[in-house]
């Protein structure tokens, strides 16, 4: 299994009193493809920074990866997320003074193997592969388009070759054209790189991407309002 949870709950305070995730049991099998769905403020992305270990449970048992998340410390926790954890998030939170090169290679500097053999050529050859010329790439992000920046973003977030990818409604603020590209795009990455994916949104007509959906109220008996 990629994500494993059992008895796992998350609490606003340390006495519990405002519990908003409490999952008895969910799991997600190494290479599924899952899309999470719910209203806001229902608790998607704070389940999302518990399995990329930016939060930490209260209770219960996550394993992601084999690695009990719920028994790391934060900067066990760090360091497990730069090295196996992709993210695309909604805003795609790219540095907009850097290029498209820059904004990769970023990445790879906050995991453990910094700066790895040909890991130059790496980006280049991912880029290539997402259709960004090397005259593209070389401008400050803020230059281009949303298109392209959204392909940095995937290769941002898969040119360590995760095990785990997740993605944050990145579709949400895209028109129609925009989000099939991308969801095209991302799509062929994964099954090319045998990545487990986890991809919240509220946009059900997605749904056919995926191996399954599911949505957050059938699977989370904690508040969620």
């Amino acid at each position: 299994m990629t994500v494993n949870i059992e008895n796992l709950r998350y609490a606003y305070d340390k006495k519990g009193n405002e519990t908003l995730l409490d999952i008895p049991r969910w799991n997600i099998a190494k290479g599924e493809k899952v899309l999470l769905h719910g209203p806001s403020g229902g608790g998607k992305s704070t389940l999302l920074n518990l399995i990329s270990g930016i939060l930490r449970s209260s209770e219960g048992k996550l394993e992601v990866m084999g690695e009990r998340l719920d028994k790391m410390n934060e900067r066990e926790r760090d360091r497990f997320r730069a090295n196996n954890v992709g993210y695309v998030f909604q805003s795609f939170n790219l540095f907009p003074f850097l290029n498209a090169y820059e904004n990769v290679d970023l990445s790879l500097y906050f995991s453990q193997d910094a700066k790895p053999k040909g890991s130059k050529q790496e980006i280049e050859n991912l880029l290539s592969e997402l259709n960004l010329s090397k005259s593209d790439c070389a401008k400050p992000i803020r230059k281009l388009s949303i298109g392209q920046q959204q392909r940095v973003a995937i290769a941002r977030s898969l040119i360590k070759k995760p095990g785990l990818l997740i993605a944050d409604e990145p579709t949400s603020s895209l028109d129609e054209e925009n989000r099939n590209q991308f969801m095209s795009v991302l799509l062929d990455l994964i099954n090319e790189q045998d990545t487990t994916l986890l991809f919240v949104s509220h946009d059900l007509s997605l749904r056919p991407h995926f191996n399954r959906a599911e949505a957050l109220a059938g699977i989370n008996q904690g508040k969620t309002n």
